[in-house]
């Protein structure tokens, strides 16, 4: 396991304070809650949960609990957002594989690209040369071509493409 960098504490320190800010209102959210509708009266956690789900856009940030609650959650969301991009990319959950360069699966595969595309051909609507369908369609060609010269590590192929 690797040392981890001050900044990373630091990015740490900040996601863990916004997390345990919107857990802690949640919790408090759902106490006042309770609270107003007693304690007897058979509210479940799930009825508890869907309505601290519905989702209210508000105008600017006020100082009112629903609109900082609001804003904590979208913050807790996209903090969780973060820390699952940054283990998948630091423990990644499958070992990477070798690169198997096998020339007769890659052209296959162009082949059959290639006759996808000859397969859906559409007259365009505009008939000027590199015009935008055109030039969006060979961009959606190269950038299949350059993802299997990356994906089969096709070193052989590079000035072809």
């Amino acid at each position: 396991m690797t040392e981890l960098a001050a900044c990373q504490y630091g990015v740490f320190a900040l996601f863990g304070t916004i997390w345990f800010t919107w857990f802690a209102l949640m919790l408090w959210k759902s106490m006042c809650l309770l609270r107003s509708r007693g304690l007897d009266n058979g509210v479940s956690d799930v009825a508890v949960a869907g309505a601290a789900k519905g989702k209210v856009h508000h105008g600017p940030l006020e100082l009112s609990l629903a609109s900082v609650s609001t804003f904590v959650t979208e913050c807790a969301q996209f903090c969780m957002i973060l820390f699952f991009a940054w283990m998948c990319e630091n423990y990644p959950p499958f070992t990477p594989g070798e690169r198997v360069w096998d020339r007769d699966v890659f052209y296959c595969l162009i082949v059959v690209f290639f006759i996808g595309c000859l397969a859906t051909i559409r007259e365009g609507k505009q008939t000027e040369i590199l015009n935008r369908d055109q030039s969006e369609e060979w961009k959606g060609w190269m950038q299949y071509i350059f993802l299997m010269y990356h994906y089969y590590a096709a070193s052989e192929t590079y000035n072809a493409i």
